[in-house]
C-alpha cells in the first residue's frame, strides 16, 4: 500500500477513534479535565466499568489530552525563555556600549594627560 493512501487511512481511524471516544466519554459523563485528574483509583473504577474496547479509547484520548498539555506547555516555556533570552541580550548589548563609551572616554583622557607629561 502507497504511503499516502495508507496516511488517509490512517487520519480516517483517527478522525473515527476521537469520534467514538467522544461517545464514550458522553456516555460516563466524564470531561477532558476531569479525564485527565482522575486519580488511580478512579481511572481503575472507571476501566472496570468499560468495555475493554471502551478502555482502549478512554486511555488513548487521555493520553493524546495529555501530550496536547505537555506540548501547551513546553511551547509556553520556550516562549518564555526566547523573551527572557532576548531581554538579556538587549541588556548586554547596552553594557557593551556604555564601556566602549567609557573606552573611548579614558582613551581620549591617556592622549590628553601623555600630552601634558610630553609638554613638561
Amino acid at each position: 500500500m502507497d504511503t499516502s493512501r495508507s496516511k488517509v487511512l490512517e487520519n480516517e481511524n483517527s478522525q473515527k477513534m476521537l469520534e467514538e471516544s467522544i461517545k464514550i466519554m458522553k456516555k460516563y459523563s466524564i470531561s477532558d479535565s476531569y479525564l485527565i485528574n482522575m486519580n488511580a483509583r478512579e481511572l481503575r473504577s472507571l476501566m472496570d466499568q468499560a468495555s475493554d474496547y471502551e478502555a482502549v479509547l478512554i486511555k488513548h484520548r487521555r493520553r493524546t489530552i495529555k501530550n496536547r498539555n505537555y506540548a501547551f506547555t513546553s511551547r509556553n516555556k520556550r516562549v518564555a525563555e526566547l523573551i527572557d533570552l532576548n531581554t538579556r541580550e538587549q541588556l548586554l548589548k547596552h553594557e557593551i556600549r556604555k564601556m566602549l563609551c567609557e573606552i573611548e572616554t579614558l582613551e581620549k583622557d591617556i592622549i590628553y594627560l601623555s600630552t601634558i607629561v610630553n609638554q613638561k
